[in-house]
């Protein structure tokens, strides 16, 4: 089969390619056009065939591309200086300078800057030297004439925004020149507000304590060292300067039952009482912990620091409230100097001050103490003995007596009083009163106590009759409450000692401060079983008070007391008499210490006193060397 012949392709005409041509470039040139009125999104499309105009058109559009792409670049570089200008807090203004005019624009963030509403219209020069703190607007006019004649300049002014707040605005201005004249100058501005609150914090903290608002160690010492020199320049003439160092009795107790937040309420509540007490030119400081300071200045010393002095004790021992707790066992040491007569330097002012603070603590506080030379010895000495203090348990020398408690009627040995005992290497024995002061003071009588305690259990344990025996506690230890509590109970199971066995003699001096603490750890103790005495009854200050607050087992009448019994003083018979009346009328046994004669045991028993211990029925010692444990039937 033949195929069908296909006829040949004619080519167009010349003159029709031009046609076809010129019409796709007219289409192209209309769709440019388009772009050039900022249509970026047209792309350039022919529908022509001819191959010059579609190459054309593609080459067009790869243009259009790379325009786009750097249109987007552009404004995204725009958008990320106007956000780093905002997050900067920068903005910018430009004067353009004519014939003596200034023609003024601000950049978008500039008004924000000043506090004003970029939506408002455009503002200028008079805009911007209105908003000029009026004590800073000579300083900027002088830098802007300055710029003007050519020079580079850098101020920094308070603005008054609209709304009435002050914010530190930092400008740096520069002069653009052509030909030597000035004919613009551009300016950025920074708000520099935030840092300078910053800085003031930073001085604000090197200066004064973070918690109390109250100056610093340093600032105190800075405070003495200018009233020292003002001092010396003007010996003989210039007022005399005193130091009060302050210490809280009680804190740790306070952060240990009631948490740390509450003693820092404690102490800023402490700081607002010694500021206010104070004259606008003395210095109150917080030396770190619940340690304060105060430089007075006064006409004269110590007859100005006296009375402050005694305003500070009886200020800083009243009630303290920390949400629902009132805490009533705080007090005030004190110790004071004075310059020149204990010292012309701060290092020793500070010093004889601090001595005189560590008496006024070891005389039992709440109270203020004078500096004398005579101190330095002792401190010396007291410093000693804390330091072998703390190592007297593990070095084996201290131990345990056992003086006998009896009954009056029948002189039949009831118990045993334990008695600590410190036999230093080189001092020989140290009185209890001693050592006792001092691990109360440093706190240490916690873990003596303890010791003491477990010493006392263990031994009674052990006894072939199951009398009781009794221990001190400190006011120290009680006030710790549930602390204390666990302690006792503890104790008690690590010895095996049946707590009907164990009676614990506390002082007034543990209730007469009122503490919740101390009346609950004392119930709690009691509940177990565990009886409480009242030691040294009626040299308290609050006896009735104290019966009254707490259920007391028995109660100890003091030695002294005893000793004007059977031909001595009728004064101390008397008091004894009263004591074994009303013990009688509360039902509460009474214990009669220090005695020593037959006469004395005569009185007691004349009187019904239920118990007495003293040299009498024997002296402390080992319990075992008592006839009462080796031949209780004899006995």
């Amino acid at each position: 089969m033949t195929p069908t012949p296909v006829p040949p392709r004619v080519p167009p005409s010349t003159s029709e390619s031009d046609a076809d041509l010129r019409s796709a470039v007219e289409e192209i040139c209309g769709q440019i056009c388009a772009v050039a009125a900022g249509n970026l999104d047209v792309r350039l499309d022919v529908k022509s065939a001819d191959l010059s105009a579609q190459k054309l058109a593609m080459l067009g559009n790869a243009v259009l591309h790379v325009a786009r792409r750097a249109i987007a670049l552009s404004e995204s570089s725009k958008r990320d200086l106007a956000l780093a200008h905002e997050m900067a807090r920068l903005g910018t203004w430009q004067a353009e300078l004519h014939a003596g005019v200034e023609s003024w624009t601000w950049s978008p963030e500039l008004y924000r800057v000043l506090g004003l509403d970029p939506a408002r219209g455009p503002a200028g020069r008079e805009e911007y030297h209105a908003l000029v703190h009026p004590a800073d607007r000579e300083e900027v006019e002088a830098a802007h004439r300055r710029a003007r004649a050519g020079m580079a300049e850098a101020y920094e002014w308070r603005a008054v925004c609209p709304d009435g707040r002050e914010r530190r605005i930092w400008t740096e201005v520069r002069p653009r020149q052509e030909g030597g004249a000035v004919h613009a100058l551009h300016a950025v501005c920074q708000d520099v507000t935030e840092r300078h609150a910053a800085e003031a914090r930073i001085r604000y903290l090197a200066e004064h304590d973070g918690l109390t608002g109250l100056a610093n160690r340093a600032v105190l010492r800075d405070r003495l060292e200018e009233v020292l020199k003002h001092r010396r320049r003007r010996r003989g003439q210039a007022a005399e300067v005193a130091v009060l160092c302050i210490d809280l009795d009680g804190f740790k107790e306070v952060n240990e039952l009631h948490g740390h937040e509450a003693g820092d309420v404690l102490l800023m509540e402490a700081a607002r009482r010694l500021s206010s007490l104070v004259r606008s030119g003395d210095t109150v400081a917080r030396l770190g912990g619940d340690e304060f300071a105060i430089v007075q200045v006064g006409n004269e010393q110590p007859g100005a620091a006296e009375p402050l002095a005694a305003r500070l004790v009886a200020a800083l021992g009243l009630p303290y409230v920390s949400g629902k707790a009132t805490i009533r066992n705080i007090g005030a040491s004190i110790g004071v100097a004075v310059a020149p007569a204990d010292g012309e330097a701060v290092d020793a002012l500070l010093a004889a001050a601090g001595t005189a603070l560590q008496r006024a603590k070891a005389s039992g506080g709440r109270r203020s103490v004078y500096y004398h030379p005579a101190m330095e010895r002792e401190a010396r000495e007291r410093r000693a003995l804390e330091a072998d203090l703390a190592a007297a348990v593990s070095q084996g020398e201290m131990s345990v007596a056992y003086q006998p408690l009896v009954d009056v009627g029948t002189r039949r040995v009831l118990g045993f009083e334990a008695l600590l005992r410190w036999r230093h290497p080189a001092r020989g024995m140290v009185p209890p009163d001693v050592f006792i002061s001092v691990a109360e003071a440093n706190g240490s009588i916690v873990a003596l106590g303890e010791w003491a305690l477990e010493q006392a259990c263990a031994e009674a344990a052990r006894w072939p009759v199951p009398l009781f025996v009794a221990v001190n506690v400190s006011p120290v230890q009680v006030q710790r409450g549930p602390v204390f509590a666990e302690m006792v109970e503890r104790v008690l199971a690590r010895t095996g000692l049946p707590p009907a066995r164990l009676e614990l003699e506390v002082t007034e001096g543990v209730l007469i401060r009122e503490t919740d603490a101390a009346l609950e750890a004392l119930r709690r103790v009691r509940a177990l079983g565990v009886r409480i005495a009242l030691d040294d009854f009626g040299t308290g200050y609050s006896s009735l008070a104290t019966l009254q607050a707490f259920p007391f087992d028995k109660i100890k009448v003091d030695r002294r007391f005893v000793a004007g019994l059977g031909g001595g003083s009728a004064q101390d018979a008397t008091i004894v008499r009263a004591v074994l009346g009303l013990a009688r009328g509360l039902g509460l046994p009474v214990v009669a210490e220090g005695v020593e004669t037959e006469e004395q045991l005569e009185v007691l028993r004349a009187e019904s006193c239920a118990e007495a211990q003293g040299w009498l029925f024997g002296r402390p010692g080992p319990a075992a060397a008592h006839l009462a444990l080796e031949a209780p039937a004899a006995a």
